[in-house]
């Protein structure tokens, strides 16, 4: 299954919150074009990502908070290796909606990482949260 994105919302939240149950996914899996401006960062431009940070309203100094927060994670796991019980898992639901984690699964794509453990939780879903989360597989998938 491929995962995307959602955005922020108080079923997600909540889910968030649940007890999941860890399963194997392929990382590829996990990061979907959604998930391109995150690359960027770790390809060295992280103009494009500030860029899209300003773009969801942010001011300039939240978005190169933003960006400086990315960094300091990248190069935390470049350090340490990637520790679930650290940094926490990558969080998705049953239904495919990547809730948290997009930075990581990015990071270990470009690390060259296969496989990577992930908390899978149950997710209430709305109409309106469901057609969201068509509109962005049909979008990033």
């Amino acid at each position: 299954m491929k995962y995307v994105g959602i955005k922020s919302c108080p079923q997600k939240r909540k889910a968030l919150k649940r007890e999941g149950k860890i399963q194997v996914v392929a990382v590829a899996d996990l990061v979907a074009r959604d998930c391109s401006r995150h690359l960027y960062v770790l390809a060295g431009y992280g103009r494009e990502y500030t860029d899209y940070q300003l773009s969801t309203g942010k001011t300039p100094v939240e978005a190169e908070k933003k960006v400086r927060s990315y960094n300091k994670l990248c190069m935390a796991l470049a350090t340490r290796g990637y520790q679930p019980e650290k940094y926490g898992y990558i969080t998705v639901s049953e239904n495919g909606a990547r809730l948290d984690g997009s930075h990581r699964a990015a990071w270990l794509l470009c690390r060259g990482v296969k496989e990577v453990e992930v908390r899978v939780v149950p997710m209430d879903m709305t109409p309106e949260l469901e057609k969201h989360l068509e509109e962005q597989r049909r979008a990033y998938c």
